[in-house]
């Protein structure tokens, strides 16, 4: 749950972040390229596709730097309760199978068992 929240909270602001980035790096983009004349529109999306990754790239490794010990953390805690969840199921498996082989041979004992002296008593 915490792990889902975090990554809930990292895709809110990345996308907050990101929408407000879109209208800064296509002027920075046009800007650029106005003196390219016919080819200023494929070079302004060129130029701020570059600059929206580039922004991107420092956000993400600066919010890397900051919240990384606290992902690895959450991730950690995650993986234990799944494999504590796995060792249970596993668990509750070979308990169940277990308990069909035991009534499976005890079954077939009760009508297959034939005491060695039950024809001397007839």
């Amino acid at each position: 749950a915490r792990t889902g929240r975090l990554a809930a909270r990292a895709a809110g602001r990345g996308a907050a972040r990101g929408a407000a980035r879109v209208g800064a790096a296509a002027a920075g983009g046009a800007t650029l390229c106005a003196p390219s004349g016919p080819g200023a529109v494929a070079c302004a999306l060129v130029a701020g596709a570059a600059a929206w990754l580039g922004t991107d790239w420092v956000l993400l490794t600066v919010d890397e730097h900051f919240n990384r010990d606290d992902l690895v953390a959450a991730l950690e805690a995650s993986l234990d309760e799944l494999r504590a969840q796995v060792e249970r199921a596993l668990e509750e498996s070979y308990d169940r199978l277990i308990a069909e082989r035991y009534g499976a041979a005890r079954q077939e004992i009760r009508e297959g068992f034939v005491p060695a002296n039950a024809g001397a008593r007839r």
